[in-house]
């Protein structure tokens, strides 16, 4: 105000342009919004130099695997992974670079990291190639723990190779053990189980008793067996064992067997006897599940034919 001045006699206004400062503003208060973001995301972010080394990770890294961000920084991402995952890594790392994946189509790939305690935690990372772009100069790494993903994955198959009834292995696991016991060339003993006259009981008492009599069988065989040793319903009254083969003779195996599954049920109306036939048959080299699984069966068959009620 400058209207008491004579030689001024008015109101002086000053008008300066800020443009730019409040663009400079903006940025910085975005810039500092945007690393609270990240540094708070429950993700994994690493920036990877082109040499493989970490150049700067978010705060998850502390979070998940209590490890200072910051003094990760140069070393090499490689070494937070476990040993036996490592090429897992370089390969995604070669291809991501070899192609120049576009965010949209980042290179994934599911490792395990290692926490400071020496613990291994599931990882799936994805690699996007951001060398080329100045401001980034490196490789951006994004990372989810997928430890729940695979206790999930792990139920689900386990169910899937369980018996319902009995939650005694099933024929698809008895065949995956077998394959990898003949794989490594395990001297085996494979026994088939059936219970004598189980179809005339089920037609007599119904299903609901049936049940009751496999499940009590399976419990009866599972108590008899070594903890390494295998015990699978084959399918409907038929069980199967797989033992790695001992100094005891293998009708020694099928003798505690056929004594385990002889006993009484109580279903509650009904006291019954049950009985089983056995067939054992050892593996020979160059057997198949199918091969083996097929002797002990024709041998059981040969020890009910007999009308033993027991074993062969």
């Amino acid at each position: 105000n400058r209207l008491d001045d004579p030689e001024v006699g008015c109101l002086v206004l000053t008008v300066r342009d800020l443009t730019e400062r409040r663009r400079w503003e903006v940025g910085r208060s975005d810039d500092a919004v945007f690393r609270t973001v990240v540094h708070n995301a429950a993700s994994l972010l690493v920036l990877l130099a082109p040499d493989g080394t970490i150049k700067a990770a978010s705060a998850a890294v502390t979070r998940a695997l209590q490890r200072d961000q910051e003094a990760l920084e140069g070393a090499a991402l490689l070494d937070l992974v476990a040993p036996e995952h490592r090429s897992k890594l370089e390969d995604s790392l070669e291809v991501c670079g070899r192609f120049g994946a576009a965010p949209s189509e980042p290179v994934t790939v599911e490792v395990a990291l290692t926490a400071a305690d020496g613990s291994a935690v599931p990882y799936e990372l994805s690699l996007v190639d951001l060398s080329d772009d100045p401001t980034v100069n490196g490789v951006v790494v994004s990372g989810h723990n997928i430890t729940k993903l695979r206790l999930a994955q792990d139920a689900l198959m386990d169910l899937a190779r369980k018996d319902p009834l009995t939650m005694l292995p099933n024929r698809a696991a008895a065949d995956q053990r077998l394959e990898e016991l003949l794989d490594r060339h395990a001297a085996l003993v494979v026994a088939f189980v059936d219970l004598d006259g189980f179809k005339a009981l089920n037609d007599r008492y119904g299903h609901v008793v049936g049940d009751q009599v496999l499940r009590a069988v399976a419990g009866w065989l599972a108590e008899t067996v070594r903890p390494a040793d295998l015990v699978a319903r084959f399918g409907g009254d038929e069980f199967l064992v797989v033992a790695e083969a001992t100094r005891a003779e293998p009708a020694g195996l099928a003798r505690r067997l056929a004594s385990a599954a002889r006993g009484r049920v109580d279903t509650g109306e009904h006291l019954l006897e049950i009985t089983a036939s056995v067939g054992v048959a050892c593996s020979q080299p160059g057997d198949t599940p199918t091969e083996v699984i097929r002797r002990a069966d024709a041998a059981m068959y040969r020890a009910k034919a007999a009308g033993r009620r027991g074993t062969e």
